[in-house]
């Protein structure tokens, strides 16, 4: 049997790499990210493509990571 070799690079993404990435579909798309869910349902203003899965799964990843940062500082303050 054959055996692949697989390369793979690993980055550290910062909520602002995220934050940039979805200013972009923003732009593109003149939909705020998080409108998102809403405009995708509204007589179809977004069509689900996958595209929009993409920007949709980093907007939750943006969620997750500011939410987690937003939850460090926090610690750090509390007496």
């Amino acid at each position: 049997m054959a055996r692949a070799t697989v390369k793979a690079e690993l980055r550290f993404v910062t909520a602002e790499d995220l934050r940039s990435q979805l200013a972009e579909y923003e732009a593109r798309f003149g939909v705020p990210s998080d409108r998102l869910a809403d405009a995708f349902r509204r007589d179809g203003e977004l069509e689900e493509t996958q595209e929009f899965l993409d920007w949709s799964a980093l907007y939750s990843a943006y969620v997750a990571a500011t939410t987690s940062q937003r939850k460090r500082i926090s610690r750090r303050r509390a007496p």
